[in-house]
């Protein structure tokens, strides 16, 4: 995903809610050019084609995400809609957020819209490029945008965005990506792949919908019941508590609330 954004410059929401019918091939003069077709975009302007970037394809993006699929499928099945608009860009932002901070790289004001300013930046850095292209691939409603959009053709348009993305220079090495399979042909296992990707993602919203369980209330109750008897004792087994919670991905600060009491001066420690 962050590949993608960082070589095409596509909102969150164009990347997370596109369809597989949304890749389309085109035949130019230039070779064949395929392209994602954004049309549920932010406003008018954002209606546009985007070709891939000769980086993307080569890590088996359409074999892997494309090729065999139904058109009406979602692009990225394993982002579950939610929030108030049912938007499956709300699942990524949660994910992409929490890999930011476990891989200690996250920054304030720095998340996934900064690639979008990257390839702006590097675009406007290029000689002699017209703003107009780059209007016309970021998606930017602008007078000169619309004037050459009335003189070019899509067989025009799209050879021209496409040297405009495959221009883009990434300082990484990402050669231990390249798609090892036979082009043009559905990677092997793939449904199968989406499939565990789908049963994870839904694995996660339950425990969203359901933070506390029955047998997650029990365990919270042993404990302050351990810690109101025996200190000692109590910290091994809240240590264990915090495990658990671990495990299962979510958290309540009860026992450390109650840990934290006084054990001192006759206090009784546990629930009043």
């Amino acid at each position: 995903m962050p590949l993608l954004a960082r070589t095409m410059g596509t909102r969150e929401n164009e990347i997370c809610d596109a369809q597989v019918g949304g890749v389309q091939l085109e035949e130019t003069n230039e070779g064949p050019i395929w392209y994602l077709e954004i049309i549920d975009g932010k406003d008018s302007g954002s209606e546009r084609n985007v070709p891939f970037a000769d980086l993307v394809l080569g890590i088996g993006f359409l074999e892997q995400r494309v090729i065999g699929r139904d058109p009406s499928e979602p692009l990225f099945p394993e982002l579950i809609p939610q929030g108030p608009g049912k938007r499956r860009s709300a699942a990524f932002t949660d994910r992409f957020a929490y890999y930011r901070k476990a891989a200690k790289v996250y920054q304030p004001r720095v998340d996934f819209h900064s690639f979008r300013g990257n390839v702006e930046t590097d675009l406007k850095n290029l000689p002699s490029t017209n703003q107009a292209w780059i209007d016309e691939l970021m998606g930017h409603e602008s007078t000169i945008r619309r004037s050459e959009r009335e003189r070019y053709t899509k067989q025009i348009n799209l050879p021209i965005l496409q040297k405009l993305v495959n221009s883009i220079r990434i300082n990484a090495d990402l050669s231990h990506l390249r798609y090892a399979g036979v082009a043009g042909v559905m990677a092997p296992n793939r449904d199968h792949e989406l499939a565990r990707f789908v049963a994870l993602a839904e694995r996660e919203m339950k425990k969203k919908q359901n933070p506390l369980t029955n047998d997650h209330l029990t365990q919270i109750w042993h404990v302050v019941l351990t810690i109101s008897r025996n200190k000692p004792y109590a910290n091994s087994r809240l240590s264990r508590y915090r495990r658990y919670s671990a495990t299962l991905g979510f958290w309540t600060t009860t026992p450390t609330r109650f840990g934290k009491r006084s054990y001192g001066g006759g206090t009784s420690p546990g629930p009043r």
